[in-house]
C-alpha cells in the first residue's frame, strides 16, 4: 500500500524559559501577536500531518518564537 507525499512544516516553537517543542503540520498559521489578552492561555488551531484540525495550547507571553520549517511527510 502505497503512502502519500504531503508537504507541510516542522513547527518549532521556542519559549522564553529555554524549552522547544516541535510539532508537524500540513497547515499552521497562528500568530500570537494577534490575541486580546497575551497573558492567559488560548487554544490555536491547525492542520495536523493527516489534514485533521488539531490545537495547540501558548501563552502568547511565553513564546519566544515560532518558526516554520518547509518539509515533506508520509499521509
Amino acid at each position: 500500500m502505497s503512502q502519500e507525499v504531503v508537504e507541510g512544516y516542522r513547527v518549532s516553537i521556542r519559549y522564553k524559559n529555554g524549552d522547544s517543542e516541535t510539532i508537524y503540520a500540513r497547515e499552521f498559521e497562528i500568530d500570537v501577536d494577534e490575541v486580546d489578552n497575551t497573558s492567559t492561555l488560548h487554544r490555536f488551531s491547525y492542520k495536523d500531518t493527516q489534514g485533521s484540525e488539531a490545537n495547540v495550547y501558548l501563552t502568547p507571553d511565553e513564546v519566544a518564537g515560532i518558526t516554520l520549517h518547509p518539509t515533506t511527510f508520509q499521509a
